[in-house]
């Protein structure tokens, strides 16, 4: 399980040192071991001193720092998704406001194209009604002429 823990890419370099040291501090082989003999006689006391407490203790202030660092990344994640979230919001409050332009643009667009037709429609009645008035000058126009020529043409009979 420590050689596992040392693999860690979180664990600090110092960490790691410190693992190792305490990984390859020598374990007494099987036939180093003593006779069975001895065991019968009583223990020294305080014979036996409690050889990973350094280990214990960096294990706990690495569980320490990986809980801090978890706590500090899921307040990262908490505003990111809060950012994204208010972000989506303004997109969709976009989408809608372009919409309703759209269709208020639309709405004039239709207007002015009705309102368009109507003013070309009376452009043509215009343009009708004046070519009519043009073509009645012209005919009435031509009839006084030949009237004033047929006057004095009169007058210039008479007067001869």
């Amino acid at each position: 399980a420590l050689l596992q823990v040392q693999s860690l890419k979180l664990v600090p370099a110092a960490s790691k040192k410190a693992l190792m040291a305490f990984l390859q501090q020598s374990q007494p082989a099987v036939e180093e071991m003593p006779d069975e003999k001895l065991f019968y006689e009583a223990p020294e006391a305080y014979g036996y001193e409690f050889q990973s407490g350094g280990v214990v203790e960096m294990l706990e202030k690495l569980k320490d720092e990986f809980s801090k660092q978890k706590y500090d990344l899921d307040a990262e994640e908490l505003k990111a998704k809060h950012a994204a979230e208010q972000m989506l919001q303004q997109l969709a409050d976009n989408i809608e406001n372009a919409k309703h332009e759209i269709s208020k643009k639309t709405a004039l667009r239709a207007k002015t194209q009705e309102h368009k037709a109507e003013l070309e429609g009376e452009k043509a009645q215009t343009e009708a009604d004046r070519a009519e008035d043009q073509k009645y000058l012209d005919e009435t126009t031509a009839l006084c002429t030949q009237k004033a020529e047929d006057f004095n043409s009169r007058q210039k009979l008479r007067s001869d």
